[in-house]
């Protein structure tokens, strides 16, 4: 009688751990579907100003190249509103089939991306305002390093003569 209760009670314990981890399991997807959707209406917002910036700089390029850069802004224009549009599965089964056809163009298209996105992260933390200095009087005194170490380091060395070989 006491296995038969043994035997239960696990069940049941591994029924409720695998309904809690089904629960965190679909918490995890509709986060990330969130941020991929937020992503998505993002880069459609971006793509439509790049669009526009293209159709109205059209009219003042010069007339061979104005026909050429009104033709990409349509372009531009017709991928921003299908990005906006697009369904997160359908996104992600497009680009999986397309890593799948043209890896090397697939990996070389992450990368570039990634180098935008670090040099578009490096350019807004620039732009940041900069939190002003406390004095030392106020500084917090568990701080990692003091005042001194915060500052640009002094690369005024002198080496002397250095000897040339003969």
């Amino acid at each position: 009688m006491e296995s038969n209760t043994a035997s239960g009670t696990r069940g049941s314990i591994g029924d409720h751990a695998r309904d809690l981890t089904s629960q965190a399991q679909q918490k995890a997807e509709d986060q990330v579907r969130s941020g991929v959707d937020t992503g998505r209406q993002r880069a459609a917002g971006a793509l439509h100003g790049v669009a526009d910036s293209l159709l109205n700089g059209s009219g003042e390029a010069v007339e061979g190249a104005s026909r050429y850069i009104r033709q990409a802004g349509e372009r531009v224009q017709r991928a921003a509103d299908w990005l906006e549009h697009a369904d997160v599965e359908e996104l992600t089964q497009r680009t999986e089939e397309f890593a799948r056809r043209q890896p090397a163009v697939f990996i070389g298209g992450a990368f570039a991306l990634g180098l935008i996105a670090a040099r578009v992260l490096k350019g807004s933390r620039r732009a940041a305002p900069e939190a002003p200095v406390a004095d030392r009087s106020t500084a917090d005194d568990d701080a990692p390093w003091p005042d001194e170490a915060r500052s640009a380091p002094n690369l005024d060395m002198d080496f002397g003569e250095v000897p040339r070989d003969r």
